[in-house]
């Protein structure tokens, strides 16, 4: 299974993490020939399948609490639990994973209380601060505090290359759109969605310093699936995170 690290997460011991790379196969929700590929995932972590579980992503802003309970589900079977498109668990060799393929995965880890979240923040999601749905959940579950959290924002579509219509500028009320939307000559509007995931954090207490940004966009970088260049419906990132 070939993939890249969240190096800093990774560097702390305390946990597994993985963006796979083109061409590992896709990553479907109910797809029987996709399972060989969660399996190579699972070995390559060090586990088995049903310690795996992935959401059914809607694009939404809900994050929910997961257990080794829960392993399999999105993988083996169905999830017990819709509508949410991040997840957190305090649990060792649960791998919690999404998929993405030009959205930003979000991988968070609190190193003092030993919590891991993983979420995907499409432009809905972004739109809706789902990341800092996740460390207020991490907080008022687990009691963590924000300014420990390490926070690692995966590849996906740059600021220069995620087009978005007028039409949706608005839904970012939360947000300095002079900040996170550009205007180009063309007329065109390209949204920097990391940077939008970044100040959510911050008004949390995450700290700037605690964010690592890998700046690597899916369009641009043909090491990573990408719906918006490549148009195929099996092209997706796997991203895990896993405490170990």
């Amino acid at each position: 299974m070939r993939y890249i690290s969240a190096e800093k997460l990774d560097s702390t011991g305390l946990v597994k993490t993985m963006f796979t790379l083109m061409g590992e196969g896709g990553f479907g929700y109910d797809n029987p020939e996709h399972i060989d590929n969660y399996r190579r995932v699972a070995e390559t972590l060090g586990i088995t399948t049903d310690k795996m579980i992935r959401l059914q992503q809607t694009h939404s802003s809900g994050v929910r609490i997961v257990t080794l309970a829960n392993g399999g589900e999105g993988v083996m079977r169905e999830e017990t639990v819709h509508e949410n498109d991040g997840m957190i668990t305090d649990e060792k060799g649960l791998a919690i994973c999404t998929v993405e393929a030009d959205c930003v995965p979000v991988l968070l880890l609190d190193p003092i209380r030993k919590v891991i979240a993983n979420v995907h923040s499409g432009w809905r999601g972004t739109a809706a601060e789902i990341a800092a749905n996740a460390v207020n959940k991490m907080r008022s579950e687990f009691k963590c505090n924000p300014s420990d959290i390490l926070c690692c924002i995966g590849p996906h579509n740059c600021g220069e290359c995620y087009e978005i219509t007028e039409e949706i500028i608005p839904e970012f009320k939360y947000h300095d759109t002079e900040k996170i939307i550009t205007k180009k000559q063309d007329g065109k509007y390209y949204l920097n969605m990391s940077e939008a995931v970044k100040m959510s954090l911050i008004k949390t207490g995450v700290l700037p310093e605690n964010i690592d940004d890998m700046n690597i966009c899916t369009f641009e970088d043909d090491r990573f699936s990408s719906w918006r260049r490549d148009k195929d419906k099996d092209g997706r990132i796997l991203s895990v995170i896993m405490l170990t």
